[in-house]
């Protein structure tokens, strides 16, 4: 179910749904406006990501997750 929150669409609700077959082990689902996201900690080996529109927000993410993706990874 999409919900709206300050006039933006939020995904969520579709995103649990079809993601719910997932082992919990296999998936961190993080939701979070991206001037406050954290690393949690250890390296990435794939990120999947619905935020950056524009190159100065891709930037800003991969300032804080850049380095800590494992060689090869996919983002």
């Amino acid at each position: 179910m999409l919900k709206v929150h300050n006039g933006r669409i939020d995904f969520s609700g579709v995103f649990d749904h079809f993601m719910r077959g997932v082992p919990q082990e296999l998936l961190r689902r993080h939701q979070t406006p991206l001037a406050s996201a954290k690393h949690p900690g250890g390296s990435i080996a794939l990120m999947h990501v619905d935020a950056p529109k524009w190159y100065l927000e891709y930037r800003e993410l991969m300032s804080e997750f850049g380095p800590h993706l494992r060689l090869g990874s996919q983002v």
